[in-house]
């Protein structure tokens, strides 16, 4: 096959996978994923900042119970040396009793400030699990609107995947040079990079020639360059009557 037809054939086989994929892209199945995993990815911003939440919840509330784990092994030492016997000194036992008073005030405050956290950490886990729940739903619909983006654009999945076999066919049986040309244009003029010379018009840019534009491609190479518009353009042969 010449040059010129299996450029051509590539350039067809570029705009029909152009349209096709337009239309699986357009496919309303695809747009619900789409929206759906934008929702799903701020839910899982929110399930973040929950669980950050939670966590920073439960570390006051395990400093807490160190800091009432302290004063407790405070007051047993305390306790245990005002019965010992050990301190006889009126002045000494009466220091001892109020420092175990201020311990216990402090135990409790402490105790009252736990319990506050902990309630908080609980409400925090409620609405972190509330959260994830929300997540998998979403998950789970996802799947769904999947399969069924699956089933109604199976066959449009396949027909794309026919279409770019072929190209690659095509293309690996141009030579290096064109095709490079081609696919430099096609990158650069919104995906097509060739025309056809019909009559006196490139079919690429609808521009209709100089005579004598046309007659210079004519009287050149099969493959030559649309000077309206710059892509390469297949010359077919002039008409004869």
């Amino acid at each position: 096959m010449e040059q010129s037809d299996l450029i051509t054939e590539l350039q067809d086989l570029d705009i029909e996978l152009m349209r096709a994929r337009k239309r699986l892209d357009e496919m309303p199945e695809k747009a619900a994923i789409l929206t759906m995993r934008r929702r799903i990815a701020e839910i899982e911003a929110l399930l973040s900042r929950a669980r950050q939440a939670h966590d920073a919840v439960d570390a006051r509330v395990r400093r807490l119970e160190d800091e009432t784990t302290l004063l407790e092994q405070k007051m047993d030492a305390e306790q245990a040396k005002l019965m010992s016997g050990e301190v006889t000194n009126p002045k000494e036992v009466a220091n001892i009793s109020r420092e175990l008073d201020g311990l216990r005030r402090q135990k409790e405050k402490l105790e009252g400030d736990t319990l506050a956290e902990m309630e908080k950490r609980e409400k925090a886990a409620e609405q972190a699990g509330k959260v994830e729940a929300a997540v998998e739903e979403g998950r789970r619909r996802d799947g769904v609107l999947v399969k069924d983006f699956q089933d109604k654009g199976g066959g449009l999945t396949a027909e794309i995947a026919r279409l770019e076999a072929r190209r690659a066919a095509v293309a690996a049986s141009l030579e290096p040079d064109l095709l490079g040309q081609y696919e430099r244009l096609r990158g650069s003029k919104h995906g097509i990079g060739l025309g056809v010379l019909h009559d006196t018009t490139c079919t690429a840019c609808r521009v209709e020639l100089p005579s004598n534009e046309i007659e210079a491609l004519r009287g050149g190479p099969p493959i030559g360059v649309c000077p309206a518009c710059h892509r390469l353009i297949v010359v077919t042969p002039k008409e004869t009557a």
